[in-house]
């Protein structure tokens, strides 16, 4: 809770550096670029105090000054103390900025953490690897640095390495977990690197080639999970690879699951292609093709230019990150490319400091009247200042899943032209005239009528009623129709 107490020590007031010093373009104040350097010792007292009062987010800018004028040599336990507490609440995000002699002096657990994630942000792997593997076990960010090494292990290839690092993660977080409010930021954070390696396992287990330990694995993903709609689309390429394809076009059928339309994977549309193909059920390609064509090449264009205009682009992403695109916009396409994107984990677990800040702004503002203008403005701009930080990274973060999303639709569509070219070079002129041969005959498949369902079960009906147990687990009748082995 947000305590009432307003109360900050005279002689803080007496050094508080001029509001005017805060300036957004410059971690230091205006008046310390110079060669003499102003005290550290406000800017500390102030992330103290707005930390008890829990003010995270608008401590940050006060302490990342207080990095910047900390002399190199000082004791800095204190500080060690404070950082710790402070990335804690606020994530790593607001400090990846900051450079890298800075950021050690807050101490090695906070340094580790932080320069671990900037340098994997950046790709350089390497250095990356050097500040995560110095968290010991028995700290809080080693769950997250174990990770993060395992992510860096798959990339690499070293699957053995990064299962180990997955597989202990899993096992560690839930324990972990114990520990904190269920509602708390730092609860969340576990959860989701426990869900995360959860599914990284499987993903692990399916770059080996071992596809039954990968399917085993994805069925652990529970449907609560932040990840559950992924595994669905992930696990699809498992069972395609295990030859199960009743099993793998049942898993994309979730999507059509009206609770559940805000998930859209368009390389699942690939996998039922090749099903389709695999199976010799050249009508229901084509039906494929068609359908796709219909609801997403004609928008490629349009998309094309969006991804391209930067004033459209802000337009659009302004609004998603206000939550009032639905309102504001009546392109349906691209409605559902925004709420594909708000429905990742990765926006998820972004959009959450955004309601922490705002709750934190509506305090302030409840209390503006009873401040002075010496506390209220500088905590003012140091809560617009950490604001703008949060805002850029989700606002890159958007801008990256668009592309990426619009890129594969738009692919896509020069898979399915060599999809349909091979069907038609594997049919014979005529044999779509009803009547002409069997291969003619429409099963009407992937309607839930005809789905099998194990004993006990209930069908999901579509009409506002579903039932838990059978998400995921859906098995569309599908016989093949190849004439002769090999056609």
């Amino acid at each position: 809770m947000i305590k009432n107490n307003w109360q900050i020590p005279f002689f803080f007031l007496l050094v508080l550096i001029s509001i005017d010093s805060f300036t957004n373009d410059s971690v230091l104040p205006q008046n310390t670029q110079k060669k003499e350097v102003a005290s550290y010792k406000p800017y500390l007292v102030m992330t103290k105090f707005l930390l008890k009062e829990n003010l995270p987010f608008s401590a940050v800018t006060f302490f990342k000054r207080t990095l910047a004028l900390f002399p190199a040599k000082a004791d800095n336990s204190e500080l060690h103390k404070v950082a710790y507490e402070l990335v804690l609440q606020v994530g790593s995000i607001p400090f990846l900025k900051v450079n890298e002699e800075e950021l050690l002096k807050g101490g090695r657990e906070f340094s580790s953490f932080i320069l671990g994630k900037k340098y994997y942000e950046q790709r350089n792997f390497a250095k990356s690897m050097d500040y995560f593997n110095q968290l010991k076990m028995g700290e809080f960010y080693y769950l997250h640095a174990l990770y993060h090494l395992g992510t860096i292990f798959l990339i690499n290839e070293k699957y053995e390495d990064a299962y180990l690092a997955f597989q202990k993660t899993a096992l560690m977080a839930p324990v972990l977990k114990k520990k904190y409010d269920a509602e708390s930021h730092t609860y969340l954070s576990l959860e989701f690197i426990q869900e995360s390696s959860e599914i990284a396992i499987a993903r692990t287990f399916f770059k080996m080639g071992n596809l039954a330990k990968a399917r085993d694995a994805f069925k652990n993903i529970s449907t609560q999970s932040y990840f559950f709609p992924e595994m669905l689309y992930e696990s699809s390429w498992n069972y395609y690879r295990m030859g199960l394809y009743e099993q793998s076009v049942g898993k994309l059928l979730t999507f059509e699951a009206p609770f559940m339309e805000n998930y859209f994977y368009p390389e699942g549309e690939i996998i039922k292609g090749l099903t389709y193909m695999k199976l010799c059920r050249w009508d229901d390609m084509l039906d494929l093709i068609k359908n796709y064509r219909e609801n997403y090449k004609q928008q490629a264009v349009s998309f094309i230019n969006f991804v391209n205009n930067s004033k459209e682009q802000s337009k659009y992403i302004q609004l998603m990150i206000d939550k009032d695109f639905q309102k504001m916009t009546h392109d349906n396409f691209m409605l559902r490319l925004l709420k594909v994107i708000q429905s990742r984990p990765g926006y998820i677990s972004l959009s959450k400091y955004f309601g922490m800040i705002s709750a934190e702004k509506k305090y302030i503002e409840e209390k503006k009247e009873k401040l002075s203008k010496k506390l209220y403005v500088p905590i003012q701009k140091s809560m617009k200042q950490t604001t703008h930080i949060l805002r850029d990274f989700i606002t890159l973060y958007i801008q990256k899943r668009i592309f990426s999303l619009g890129q594969e639709i738009i692919n896509l569509d020069n898979v399915m032209t060599e999809m349909e070219l091979f069907v038609y070079s594997k049919i014979k002129k005529g044999i779509y005239k009803k009547g002409v041969n069997e291969l003619t005959v429409r099963d009407k498949i992937l309607h839930l009528s005809e789905l099998n369902r194990l004993t006990g079960q209930y069908y999901f009906n579509f009409n506002g009623e579903f039932w838990a147990d059978e998400l995921g687990a859906y098995l569309p009748i599908m016989k093949s129709k190849c004439l002769l082995k090999g056609k």
